[in-house]
């Protein structure tokens, strides 16, 4: 498993290799995302096969957006579509959480966060 925690974020992800992202519901126009969501890259061979996955944490009406991924040279970071490296590697997005009310357990300011929970229970995410 996987864990990753700031302030507005908690991100748990198990076992689901980057492979396996076809189980998710694609979204194919980028202003169609919204935070949550996935957003799958095409690996360095360009082959059109995933290589990365972010998970978006901000959207703009213009399509951009902000995500969170792992780097191998700089750890868990946000990174942006316009960056060209990955403005030209994007495939879709897609969507496996559905929002919930439920409250998280570990919650450190005074506030109600948004849960959003995966279909299959396996993972979560607080926004």
């Amino acid at each position: 498993m996987i864990g990753y925690k700031r302030p507005s974020l908690y991100v748990v992800r198990t076992d689901k290799s980057t492979g396996q992202e076809r189980q998710f519901p694609a979204i194919r126009r980028r202003e169609d995302l919204q935070k949550g969501d996935l957003v799958f890259f095409e690996g360095r061979r360009g082959n059109g096969i995933v290589g990365h996955v972010g998970i978006v944490t901000e959207t703009r009406r213009d399509g951009t957006f902000r995500f969170i991924h792992a780097s191998t040279n700089f750890g868990v970071i946000v990174s942006s579509s316009t960056e060209p490296y990955y403005a030209s590697r994007y495939l879709r997005g897609g969507r496996v959480l559905e929002e919930t009310d439920d409250l998280m357990p570990e919650q450190t300011e005074n506030r109600t966060p948004k849960r959003l929970e995966a279909k299959n229970k396996r993972c979560f995410f607080e926004m």
